[in-house]
C-alpha cells in the first residue's frame, strides 16, 4: 500500500461525506481509505478539499455541518457542480445506472470537467488525491481530469459500479493506459469495487 492523506494535501471529491472531509482536514481517525489500508484508519490533519457535490440535499447537509464546524469549513471549498468528461448538463432521471424508478434528485444538474474547473480556479494549485463516488460515471468524470491527472499524478480512490458493466475494468485500462506511472489495486464490495491507484 501507499501512504494516506497526509498534512497540507490537497483533495478532490466528489461523493463528500461530512466524516470523510472531517477525516481529511482535521485528523480524526477514520476508516476513509479502509479498501486499501484495511484495518488501518486514515490520519489526514491539515488537508484541504474542494467537494463536488451536485445534488441539493446533500450539498445542504454538507454546508449546515461546515457552518457548525468553523474550523473544518477554512479549509473546504464546495462547489454545486458534479464530475462529467465535459462541462455539460446533466439528467438524472436519463441514467442508465438508475436501480429504482425514480432518481436520487429531480431536474438537470450542473457537471464540470476536472480540467476546466482548475483553469479557472488557479488558487488550487496542485492536487494530491482525487476521491470518486459518482454512481456510475467513474470513466466520464476521469476523461474530464485527464490533464490534472498528467500534471499533477495525484493519487486516485474510486468506487466503481459494476452493474451494469465492467465498470472496474475500464477505469483500470483508462488510467493505466495514460501511461503515467500509476500502480492499481482493486478491493470487491457486492456490486461495487473500490479502485486505487498511485503514480510511482
Amino acid at each position: 500500500g501507499g501512504e494516506g492523506v497526509a498534512p497540507g494535501d490537497e483533495l478532490v471529491e466528489h461523493g463528500a461525506e461530512g466524516e470523510e472531509i472531517a477525516a481529511a482536514v482535521d485528523g480524526l481517525r477514520l476508516r476513509l481509505l479502509r479498501a486499501h489500508v484495511g484495518e488501518r484508519a486514515a490520519h489526514a490533519a491539515g488537508a484541504r478539499v474542494v467537494c463536488f457535490s451536485p445534488a441539493e440535499p446533500d450539498t445542504q447537509c454538507l454546508v449546515a455541518n461546515l457552518d457548525l464546524n468553523p474550523e473544518f469549513a477554512e479549509r473546504v471549498m464546495v462547489t454545486r457542480d458534479g464530475l462529467a468528461h465535459a462541462d455539460v448538463r446533466f439528467d438524472p432521471a436519463l441514467s442508465r445506472y438508475l436501480f429504482g424508478n425514480e432518481p436520487v434528485v429531480a431536474g438537470e444538474l450542473q457537471c464540470r470537467a476536472l480540467d476546466s474547473w482548475l483553469a479557472e480556479h488557479p488558487e488550487v494549485e496542485r492536487v494530491d488525491w482525487i476521491k470518486l463516488d459518482v454512481e456510475g460515471a467513474e470513466l466520464d468524470a476521469l476523461k474530464g481530469a485527464e490533464q490534472c491527472l498528467r500534471k499533477f499524478r495525484p493519487k486516485l480512490l474510486i468506487e466503481c459500479h459494476n452493474f451494469h458493466r465492467p465498470m472496474e475494468e475500464a477505469v483500470r485500462d483508462y488510467v493505466l493506459g495514460l501511461d503515467l506511472g500509476y500502480t492499481f489495486e482493486a478491493h470487491p464490495h457486492g456490486g461495487v469495487s473500490h479502485a486505487y491507484f498511485e503514480a510511482r
